[in-house]
């Protein structure tokens, strides 16, 4: 049995283009859409970085790599480059990522539709935070944002 090596493997995951468009990670990803490939260790590496270090060498120590393309799952060398943390979060407000409200935020446990239901059981029925938290799977501090309008303030 003939074992591949880390990069042989790292390529079968990525889909290229000719021209210098995103290179599109194919393998497992993490919530925000970031590629991942285990190393010869079984450590989860990040496929952006490992693009970058095959293309480009190692990473400074406290420097990250960042997409220019803003999307999360280009491994393609041309549309990364190094930065810091800082950087990456001042890029992500001018780009608009780091304000998307609701369910556009990749961190959202709940929809639109739960929202209005956990509001309309609340006014309606009388049910305790206490009660809407462990019926929708969620803590009772984000049931009261949601019921006085601290949080999901749009719908």
């Amino acid at each position: 049995m003939v074992h591949k090596t880390f990069e042989e493997r790292f390529w079968e995951k990525v889909k290229t283009s000719k021209s210098n468009e995103c290179w599109e990670w194919q393998g497992s990803k993490i919530r925000d859409g970031y590629g991942h490939i285990r190393d010869k260790e079984q450590k989860y590496q990040m496929a952006h970085r490992i693009s970058w270090q095959l293309f480009n060498g190692e990473i400074p120590n406290g420097l990250w790599v960042l997409h220019k393309c803003d999307n999360p799952s280009c491994v393609n060398p041309n549309h990364l480059e190094i930065g810091t943390a800082s950087k990456n979060t001042l890029d992500a407000y001018k780009r608009g990522r780091m304000n998307k409200k609701g369910e556009k935020n990749s961190l959202a446990k709940l929809t639109v539709i739960t929202v209005q239901e956990i509001k309309k059981l609340y006014k309606n029925y009388d049910l305790t935070q206490k009660r809407l938290a462990k019926k929708f799977g969620i803590g009772q501090s984000a049931i009261s944002r949601i019921v006085n309008n601290k949080r999901w303030t749009h719908i």
